[in-house]
């Protein structure tokens, strides 16, 4: 199932015919209960979700959001590195995404998550926000994870270019 319908939605053709605006929500659909119910697919459904962002480009940004929707149900199961790896080669790859689609990622991921936060995660997100900006319609969730990455004690610890980044995140939302 996932294969077919990653074949679908990674043909440019496929967005060119007349069925995509019935199709494409509900292909959408399938991928979202396999993302919630088949949780050891995770990468094979991230692998559809990145086929479909690079085929999508910089067009149709209400799809890119459910497809990043999809994303965030695999993190929010657990799925942290494999999904913001996933978000990492999205937002620096050949999709060259809108940095508001980055932004709104971001900001589904704040809402989602919270404290403590990994090395690996926080050094994403920081990344993220580097190249496409602070997510700031999630400020309350932005303040704490500022704070939360500002005053934990990584092992190793975040890099300086990371530390500066998240200070001046910090001036900016004080």
């Amino acid at each position: 199932l996932l294969v077919w319908v990653g074949g679908q939605l990674s043909s440019q053709a496929h967005y060119e015919s007349a069925y995509t605006s019935t199709a494409t929500p509900l292909y959408l659909r399938l991928i979202a209960l396999v993302a919630e119910g088949q949780p050891l697919l995770a990468q094979r459904i991230l692998d559809v979700l990145t086929a479909a962002l690079e085929c999508l480009c910089k067009s149709a940004p209400e799809l890119q959001q459910q497809i990043l929707g999809i994303a965030s149900v695999l993190l929010r199961n657990g799925h942290v590195e494999e999904v913001m790896l996933f978000a990492d080669q999205w937002a620096n790859g050949k999709a060259h995404p809108d940095p508001s689609l980055v932004r709104h990622f971001l900001s589904t991921v704040l809402r989602i998550t919270e404290p403590p936060y990994s090395h690996y995660f926080a050094s994403a997100v920081i990344r993220l926000m580097s190249h496409a900006g602070e997510p700031m319609d999630a400020r309350e969730n932005l303040v704490e994870f500022v704070e939360a990455c500002v005053y934990a004690e990584y092992d190793p610890p975040l890099s300086k270019e990371n530390r500066s980044y998240l200070a001046e995140i910090s001036r900016k939302l004080h």
